[in-house]
């Protein structure tokens, strides 16, 4: 999952859209692409109660994000005979929930067509729970360590015991005074084609907190 660090407020960061060379060369292939991510925050702590403590640093605190959609999506076809486009987005979490946000769109060779996503918006909440609500039902989802307290998590799948540990629950039911934060994932934006050489897309967004804190100035 996402986690952006950041030391100093800002309006939020820009992002392209695309598939990099390094995919399938730059195409759009034709198994679902993941092209933007709602990430989380961490921030220097406020002090405030209540917060969400960086699993890995005790002196930040997390906060949900999300990635807003400014353009549409561009989708240019290269070469070859008229092939389709769709998108869809994935729910957050661990279900894997995903729903059609456009029709399969035909793109004729050598032309550029526009997917209408712009204003969508992708959320990344911040979900705490107490080891000892995680049973076998829960075995195969993620979650990160937020505090070990008196929990013994290596007994329901985790690597080591250790605060920021993302693991895959096992086994029985929890115990102890530890908690997790729901790993999984943030709102994830997707799209695949007819065939896997001919399409290339770009689009704009923007990282946001939803506080007001944003990732102008990132952490090292």
């Amino acid at each position: 999952m996402p986690r952006i660090r950041t030391d100093q407020p800002s309006t939020g960061k820009p992002v392209l859209l695309f598939i990099p060379s390094t995919t399938n060369n730059g195409f759009v292939g034709s198994g679902w692409t993941t092209i933007a991510e709602a990430p989380d925050f961490s921030i220097p702590t406020s002090g405030d109660e209540g917060v969400v403590v960086d699993p890995g640093d005790a002196d930040r605190e997390l906060r949900p994000g999300e990635i807003f959609i400014e353009t549409p999506l561009a989708v240019t076809h290269v070469s070859g005979a008229t092939a389709w486009v769709e998108a869809q987005i994935v729910l957050q979490g661990n279900s894997g929930q995903s729903i059609p946000i456009t029709s399969k769109v035909p793109v004729p060779s050598g032309e550029t067509c526009y997917l209408p996503i712009q204003g969508l918006r992708l959320l990344r909440e911040l979900v705490v729970i107490a080891a000892t609500s995680l049973t076998s039902a829960n075995n195969g989802q993620q979650y990160e360590i937020s505090s070990i307290g008196t929990t013994d998590f290596t007994l329901i799948g985790a690597a080591t015991n250790t605060a920021g540990t993302v693991f895959t629950k096992s086994g029985g039911t929890g115990s102890g005074t530890g908690k997790v934060l729901v790993a999984g994932f943030g709102g994830r934006l997707q799209v695949r084609a007819e065939v896997s050489d001919a399409l290339k897309i770009i689009g704009t967004a923007v990282e946001l907190e939803a506080s007001d804190h944003a990732p102008d100035t990132e952490a090292p």
